[in-house]
Formats: structure tokens, sequence, C-alpha cells
């Protein structure tokens, strides 16, 4: 995921409520909401970071349930592990029904930093 999809999520996220609860977080967050100069750079840590605690929130605050998997698959992948992002959405007071379907699971992706950025993405997306 690039920084401008990264800042898709943090925006989806801001509009639905999300806030930052660390300082690497917050100051990552507002390093990719705001064109100023930037005084910290942001890495891939700290992206990660902000990622997993959108993903935390999306848990705590909208019962929406992320799961990444990996696989090794000697067709698809020429024996390398893969990952992919399931996402269980059962609604902010849990108002949707409760099924053994999944609301989205994504193709393959190259990393766990990967998948969960695209799940985050979806989430966001299913819930607004």
């Amino acid at each position: 995921m690039n920084e401008e999809q990264l800042k898709e999520v943090v925006i989806l996220a801001k509009e639905l409520g999300f806030k930052p609860k660390t300082i690497s977080t917050i100051v990552t967050l507002n390093e990719l909401c705001e064109d100023k100069n930037k005084f910290f750079i942001s890495n891939d840590t700290c992206y990660y970071l902000l990622l997993c605690e959108i993903q935390l929130w999306l848990n705590e605050t909208w019962n929406c349930l992320l799961e990444i998997v990996f696989q090794r698959s000697k067709k698809y992948t020429n024996n390398k592990i893969v990952y992919f992002v399931t996402i269980d959405y059962y609604g902010k007071e849990f108002e949707k029904e409760l099924t053994n379907e999944t609301d989205f699971s994504s193709d393959f992706c190259n990393s766990t930093k990967d998948a969960l950025a695209i799940g985050i993405l979806e989430a966001l997306k299913l819930i607004k």
C-alpha cells in the first residue's frame, strides 16, 4: 500500500470518528492528513502501528473483525507464503445478522501489512 492509499484509509477512519491514542500514531495521522512541513519522518513501522490502532478501533467500536490469514500455495504462488484478509462486520450495535458468510475476502497479498491495509480500507467502506 502506498502513501496515497494510506491517506485514503486515514481520511475515512477520521470521518467515522477514529482518534489515535499514542504520540506516534497522532503524529503519523497528522502527517498523512495535512500537507504541512514534516518535522517527524514516518516510516513503515509508524504506518503499521497506525494501521494496528485503526484495526483495534474497528473491532472495539464497530464490531468489525479483520482476520489476516497466511497460506502456502504451490499452485498459485510457487510455494511462497501469501496473506489475505477476511472481514466480518456485525454493526455498531450487533444489528447485522450473524452468518457463516464473510463480508469481504481479499486476493493474495505479499505481506501482513498489505493485507491489513487492504482489509481496513474495505472495512471502512463497508461501514460508511
